[in-house]
């Protein structure tokens, strides 16, 4: 389900909005694999995506890989990465 809905957005912000959206679906089920896997497929497609980068540093944490999760979050943050994105 995912892969169609990624495959058929237009824009980076759709994508980044699908990956929140399943990204918090997924965690809330403490499906945390696929929630980093998640993220990385919207990565692929625009890896310039902040908040999609501190996603990811979120479920590396819950992964307990939390050097990769901080560097995770620094490469959000270099983006341009702002808390108030999921507001």
């Amino acid at each position: 389900m995912f892969d169609k809905a990624l495959a058929a957005t237009p824009t980076d912000i759709e994508a980044d909005d699908i990956a929140s959206t399943m990204y918090y679906i997924l965690i809330r089920q403490g499906m945390y694999e696929e929630a980093l896997r998640a993220c990385e497929k919207v990565i692929e497609k625009n890896p310039r995506a902040p908040c999609v980068w501190y996603l990811k540093s979120e479920a590396l944490k819950a992964l307990g890989l939390n050097s990769e999760a901080r560097a995770a979050y620094a490469h959000g943050e270099k983006l341009g990465y702002d808390p108030g994105c999921f507001v």
